[in-house]
């Protein structure tokens, strides 16, 4: 297990001069990078260890396929270094690429969604993992953040919506967590996913 802190910045100091050239090739901190994610950035230190604890990198060689469009969705991924591309498998579509410092499948680990587009390494690739097991153990050691989440979902109502009638038409959505609102919609399906 490498440590998650980066080399203190004393290290590239020299002589008061930064050695730029060493920085950007090591991967990023996966706790620095946890704290830009808008989920995560009110944890506190001790909430972060847990969180990297319970997390693990994965390494992509170039053109593997992470996932595809369609899979069941229960992992969270941080890019540390590398790029991958995100397409539309069905329409061969390119989509974007995320780079180091990018993140993706929030929605599908917190609302246990299908994948709704497929990803490809685009060169060697490290990412930072949250499996839905890991998750769960979270939000139980720490209720009050399903609310941060919630919370910061409802902050993508129009995407919410869209994927809430997809589940619909899926046969995917709980009767008793249904709802016209699609943040209550995400409170009650956190609720009952990860038994809170």
């Amino acid at each position: 297990q490498e440590s998650p802190h980066l080399e203190s910045s004393q290290n590239t100091v020299l002589h008061g001069v930064i050695d730029h050239q060493s920085i950007p090739s090591k991967p990023l901190s996966a706790r620095d990078l946890l704290l830009q994610v808008a989920y995560f950035e009110n944890f506190t230190d001790v909430e972060l260890r847990k969180l990297i604890e319970v997390g693990y990198r994965k390494r992509l060689r170039p053109l593997k396929i992470l996932f595809h469009e369609g899979d069941p969705g229960d992992t969270f991924y941080i890019i540390l270094s590398g790029s991958v591309e995100v397409f539309a498998e069905k329409i061969n579509k390119h989509l974007t690429i995320l780079k180091a410092g990018n993140f993706f499948g929030e929605l599908a680990l917190m609302l246990g969604i299908p994948r709704t587009a497929s990803i490809r390494a685009l060169e060697d690739t490290i990412l930072f993992a949250i499996h839905k097991k890991g998750f769960e153990k979270i939000l139980h050691e720490n209720p009050e953040l399903a609310e941060v989440i919630v919370q910061e979902l409802g902050k993508h109502q129009e995407e919410l919506s869209e994927r809430q009638n997809e589940l619909r038409r899926l046969g995917l959505v709980d009767a008793e967590e249904d709802d016209k609102n699609p943040v209550v919609w995400v409170r009650n399906r956190l609720k009952n996913m990860f038994n809170l």
